[in-house]
């Protein structure tokens, strides 16, 4: 009773049913941790501390208590007596992983980054740990080369997981070290063939000012997921910054197509249109969106500035004051800045982006919106100073600042050419050399040919039966282009394990797979060193063993997305591959 009382918020009747329980069973570990997190939740932290010291009492191997001591400690400040405290749930129960990660971000606070590296390592390897993930994110600029090398050298201590080194890549991006941070990306898509990390390769591009080698990424995420709408529109965005609006539209009117009722898309489609001069188009996307979304301020800003464009003058200027009725409070989502411009108020708008400023003199995107509001008001000397500012302070998008449209003017001027050149690397950044990766393809995918390559097959049940061998032992695939990833049979398994085709290093971790049946079975997750067909070898190919020992050899998502474009030629009885 009371659990549901503190589910409806109320605390006196919560902490009065636990006391109640804990009279009626004083040796009840479970009722005191309950009441020891409610004290600290209520700042009671004596009463809290004294709880979790019953149930050490009780039970002196009670993990859980010296965790809940250690994590008071922690919010104390008490940084050492929180770190005895961890210590020892961590010697009670070594395959804890929060031991490890709340005594790490103790020993980060007392700047022992050596030690806090250690355990954030241990915790990830133990079960992924969130927070220890997001610790990682806490070391200072200076000591991001130690946390990367502890990175890759547990990627060498287990080379069959990619995670250590999409880690590596996750640090190198949010240090904006973007060429590092793809080829760690990279390094991680030959391990493990997942369309997540080929979005963050193409955000890594387009943060280079390279949209169309991310929309070519992105291409290729789709290839293996091909029904995630968030890759489509990510790829619309990238397509765009390349200069291809007429795919761009036609993208943006797929995602409206499987989502009718997103606001955003409709915007982001107007606002291409907007920029093309189909102003009628891009007025009806923008009315569409303010439909599904009335409030919303860069959407009335957008419509806005093309009814004034339409010279539809009136109606533009009740729009505009509807932003100031709406945007009273500057944010940095505030738009009223450029409202009070556009209604002829030029002292407000600065004063209301002097706010906005004001609200967080960290973020870059505020002294961005200020660059643009001064190059529309035509002042270019305190446009480009706010343009320094922002890039200084972190704004890296150079490709937008290239296509903005309130910095045409500001980009003909002597001030932005001399801005242009300073930052000339960025806005003419080299290019990767490296293709965009699908794994380990043993040189396969390389986007710089376009070789095709014929492989035979045979009908099987509606399906293409490929000869191959795995670690050298001649087998029959089935070309599955429904199926996510590569399986086989336990009876093949155990085969190949038995007569040396498979070591015991081979077997990598368990996952759990859906059937075509909607069924769930836990598998076991291998690696394949060596996959040979049609003159093509693969290496490190994951894949899962199917407790079916019918099960035929399937070859999936996970392989076909490495090879490039795929035709089956059903007449001639061949695969044709382009690469």
């Amino acid at each position: 009773r009371g659990d549901i009382y503190l589910s409806i918020d109320d605390t006196i009747k919560g902490l009065e049913d636990y006391n109640l329980a804990v009279n009626v069973d004083k040796t009840n570990e479970e009722t005191y941790e309950k009441r020891a997190q409610l004290f600290y939740q209520l700042e009671r932290i004596e009463d809290s501390n004294a709880d979790f010291k019953k149930m050490i009492e009780l039970n002196p191997a009670n993990v859980l208590g010296y965790m809940g001591i250690g994590r008071n400690a922690r919010d104390a400040e008490d940084y050492p007596q929180a770190i005895e405290h961890f210590t020892k749930a961590i010697q009670l129960e070594p395959e804890y992983s929060s031991g490890y990660s709340f005594r790490a971000e103790c020993l980060l606070e007392q700047k022992k980054y050596v030690q806090a590296a250690d355990d954030i390592i241990k915790a990830l390897s133990i079960d992924y740990d969130n927070k220890a993930y997001y610790m990682m994110y806490l070391f200072p600029e200076e000591q991001l080369p130690l946390i990367i090398m502890k990175l890759q050298a547990q990627s060498v201590n287990d080379p069959h997981n990619g995670a250590w080194t999409y880690y590596t890549g996750q640090l190198y991006e949010q240090n904006h070290n973007y060429f590092e941070a793809i080829e760690a990306y990279n390094k991680a898509l030959e391990i493990d063939n997942e369309p997540d990390i080929l979005k963050d390769i193409a955000d890594c591009y387009n943060k280079l000012g390279q949209p169309d080698k991310a929309a070519e990424a992105m291409d290729k995420a789709l290839a293996l997921d091909p029904d995630n709408i968030q890759y489509v529109m990510r790829k619309a965005i990238f397509v765009d910054a390349a200069g291809d609006h007429d795919k761009a539209i036609s993208l943006w009117s797929d995602v409206i197509e499987q989502l009718p009722d997103f606001y955003y898309a409709y915007y982001c489609r107007g606002f291409i249109r907007k920029n093309t001069k189909q102003y009628d188009e891009a007025l009806t996307d923008m009315e569409k969106s303010l439909l599904l979304q009335p409030d919303e301020l860069s959407v009335l800003l957008t419509k806005a500035d093309i009814l004034t464009l339409k010279g539809e003058t009136d109606k533009a200027m009740d729009t505009y004051r509807q932003i100031t009725e709406l945007d009273s409070i500057p944010t940095d989502e505030s738009r009223a800045m450029y409202a009070w411009l556009a209604l002829g108020e030029k002292d407000k708008a600065i004063d209301f982006m002097n706010q906005v400023i004001e609200t967080d003199t960290l973020n870059e995107g505020n002294y961005y919106d200020a660059a643009c509001l001064y190059a529309r008001m035509g002042a270019f000397d305190t446009s480009i100073a706010y343009l320094h500012t922002a890039v200084e302070k972190g704004y890296n998008s150079f490709a937008h600042i290239m296509v903005d449209s309130d910095l045409d003017s500001l980009r003909q001027t002597p001030a932005f050419q001399e801005f242009y050149n300073q930052y000339q690397e960025q806005f003419e950044p080299r290019t990767v050399t490296k293709s965009i990766r699908g794994g380990n393809e043993g040189n396969v995918n390389n986007a710089e040919t376009s070789e095709k390559i014929e492989i035979p097959f045979t009908p099987e049940q509606g399906c293409a039966s490929v000869k191959c061998t795995i670690n050298d032992l001649p087998l029959t695939f089935i070309f599955d282009t429904g199926a996510s990833t590569v399986s086989l049979s336990q009876l093949e398994a155990n085969f190949m394990l038995k007569n040396g085709y498979l070591k015991r290093d081979d077997f990598v971790g368990t996952g759990r797979f859906v059937d075509a049946n909607g069924n769930i079975s836990e598998d076991t997750i291998i690696n394949l060193r060596n996959v040979e067909f049609g003159g093509l070898t693969l290496t490190n190919v994951k894949a899962s063993v199917v407790r079916n020992q019918k099960a035929p050899l399937l070859l999936g998502q996970s392989v076909l997305g490495r090879l490039g474009s795929i035709q089956i030629d059903n007449t001639a009885r061949k695969l044709i591959i382009s690469r």
